[in-house]
């Protein structure tokens, strides 16, 4: 299928290569240089006989780590903080953690890596909630408008 993008104003198409630049560096290029940096240090200390980690359980964390962070940079997008450093948060983690798995410090990489996917899932579902809180629908009965109209001619009434 392809799109006419003759037709389309220049503002919806910046917005949407933001869309999809933010849909590649979080679903794509941070979890592959996750798997990529914890994969090279895995094979050569498995080379050195010095692995002492199951591929699976990392790779596992990994995937649990990319997809928190994913959704957790979908909250922060909707909400109304507008906080620079806490929508990096995740890129922040993710190059400490590159950073320490460079230097073949696996299981010091690991524990970090759970803390973590700990910490982006609590600060992302206290977000989600606020999201949520802000975003519900206000409901309001006939009865609330009249007793807001009266209050309003009583204060007509006293006006000097």
């Amino acid at each position: 299928m392809k799109i006419d993008t003759d037709n389309v104003d220049e503002p919806v198409r910046r917005n949407l290569s933001a869309k999809v630049a933010d849909f590649c560096l979080d679903w794509v290029v941070f979890p592959a240089l996750l798997f990529i940096q914890f994969g090279a240090t895995m094979y050569k200390q498995m080379h050195d006989s010095t692995l002492s980690m199951d591929w699976r359980v990392v790779h596992v964390m990994i995937f649990l780590f990319c997809l928190v962070a994913g959704v957790y940079r979908q909250v922060l997008r909707r909400h109304p903080w507008d906080s620079m450093v806490l929508l990096l948060l995740p890129e922040l983690f993710t190059n400490i953690l590159l950073g320490i798995a460079i230097f073949g410090k696996l299981e010091e990489a690991f524990t970090y890596l759970v803390s973590f996917t700990a910490v982006l899932s609590a600060l992302g579902l206290v977000a989600a909630g606020q999201v949520l809180y802000l975003e519900r629908p206000v409901e309001f009965s006939s009865s609330d408008y009249e007793l807001l109209k009266e209050d309003e001619d009583e204060d007509e009434e006293h006006e000097w």
